[in-house]
């Protein structure tokens, strides 16, 4: 079995940053979509409405007045309160996924630069402080402007 490695020895990546943010989005839509109604229909007083099929087809023909061709009851808010719930899903949706891209990114790119994760050091069992110590005595010319300080490495002052 030929398995592609990383530059530093571990495998590659199940999902790209990208992958992870098209797919996100596409998932935000359909749930800005569903939840959208519901919650302008809660925050109108008539109860959680959520979409059907058979509710958007009635939507896009009548957009001014979505509530008017609801297939089902109860029915969602007024248009605008409708749109507004819409677009407050759909953002708050797209800044958490934008916040769990970062994260996955940030990560990715620590191990393309051969940093040690929290999983790594603790199966060799290191703490980060020991780690830190540990490299600049091991690695004096990667680390010629550091210095460490109470276990952490510090940029020396220009």
């Amino acid at each position: 079995m030929n398995v592609q490695r990383t530059g530093d020895g571990g495998p590659p990546p199940i999902l790209r940053v990208s992958t992870v943010f098209s797919s996100g989005i596409v998932v935000a839509v359909l749930v800005a979509l569903w939840a959208g109604p519901g919650l302008s229909g809660v925050l109108a007083g008539h109860g959680w409405s959520p979409t059907t099929g058979t509710d958007v087809a009635g939507w896009l023909h009548t957009p001014a007045d979505p509530a008017s061709s609801w297939a089902h009851r109860p029915v969602p808010g007024p248009a605008a309160l409708l749109y507004g719930a819409v677009l407050v899903v759909f953002v708050t949706e797209v800044v958490v996924l934008t916040w769990v891209c970062l994260v996955i990114g940030q990560r990715a790119a620590s191990r393309g630069a051969g940093l040690a994760g929290p999983g790594m050091l603790r199966a060799s069992g290191l703490s980060s402080r020991a780690a830190a110590r540990k490299s600049v005595g091991e690695f004096p010319n990667l680390a010629t402007d550091a210095v460490v300080r109470g276990g952490r490495i510090r940029k020396e002052p220009a």
